[in-house]
């Protein structure tokens, strides 16, 4: 009979499987996976709540522009439709780079778990499932950042009308 070196027991109080990789690399890729996760999450909360405040504020402000009886001087109706152009079409490309950097960090951490699993880079065909669900993200940020080109062309025509 051999003896293994005893490992450190896991959450559910099994060892984990042995791999080729030094502990302090497998610790490194672990941390990052759940990094990268936490981060992610953070992002898409604070996204959210951006996407939410100049939304309602945009929304807000184009029922007063078109209810209101103010008779508005020179240039002053032009420029307040230009700043909600420019604020919709940041938050448009914000939608968009959401949808960007989930993808990014869904790839990496499929690229973390074959490490961590020592898959080859050549038995790896199709995409694997990962824990981020990036159809939903790149539906989200692309069908938000639609709406926010839609509203900063609405905002473009109210300009001058």
């Amino acid at each position: 009979m051999t003896e293994v070196e005893p490992t450190q027991p896991t959450a559910g109080g099994s060892s984990p499987p042995p791999t080729g990789l030094t502990p302090a690399k497998e610790w490194l890729l672990r941390r990052q996976h759940s990094d990268m996760s936490d981060n992610l999450r953070a992002a898409w909360t604070a996204y959210i709540q951006f996407y939410t405040v100049f939304l309602t504020l945009s929304v807000v402000a184009l029922g007063w522009f078109l209810n209101s009886e103010v008779k508005w001087t020179k240039g002053v109706k032009p420029f307040i439709a230009w700043v909600f152009v420019v604020q919709s079409a940041l938050t448009a490309v914000t939608s968009f780079a959401m949808t960007l950097s989930s993808r990014q960090v869904a790839d990496r951490q499929r690229g973390i778990e074959r490490e961590l699993l020592e898959v080859p880079r050549t038995a790896v065909t199709g995409q694997a499932e990962t824990a981020i669900p990036v159809a939903l993200a790149f539906w989200a940020g692309s069908a938000n950042g639609v709406a926010m080109i839609l509203v900063a062309a609405l905002w473009f025509y109210l300009r001058n009308h």
